[in-house]
């Protein structure tokens, strides 16, 4: 049932695709981040400074999540909704986080 729900909201599922790829683009576990590593190959900055600062891999992941909201089909308003309310609370989390300096 839920592979079926899947093939029918193609949309839905690649910007739960997006949602998921931006979070795994800024966790830092242990000084680990897949997103510093990929801006490090890249030649991007990381850090606002050398190595202090504004974590830019953060703003970097917001890039997916405004792609993810972008491709929910606004037409089908629970589904679109649904993406809206998830990218919310990401942001949010991310907003307290980097107050408290978590990330």
């Amino acid at each position: 049932e839920y592979m079926n729900f899947f093939k029918n909201n193609k949309r839905f599922t690649f910007a739960l695709l997006l949602l998921l790829l931006g979070i795994i683009w800024q966790i830092n576990y242990k000084y680990f981040s897949i997103g510093d590593i990929i801006l490090n190959k890249l030649n991007l900055p990381i850090y606002s400074e050398t190595t202090y600062g504004d974590h830019y891999t953060i703003y970097y992941s917001l890039i997916f999540y405004v792609l993810a909201l972008i491709v929910s089909n606004k037409k089908d308003k629970k589904f679109y909704n649904l993406a809206l309310n998830i990218i919310l609370i990401i942001l949010i989390i991310l907003y307290i986080a980097s107050i408290v300096n978590l990330l």
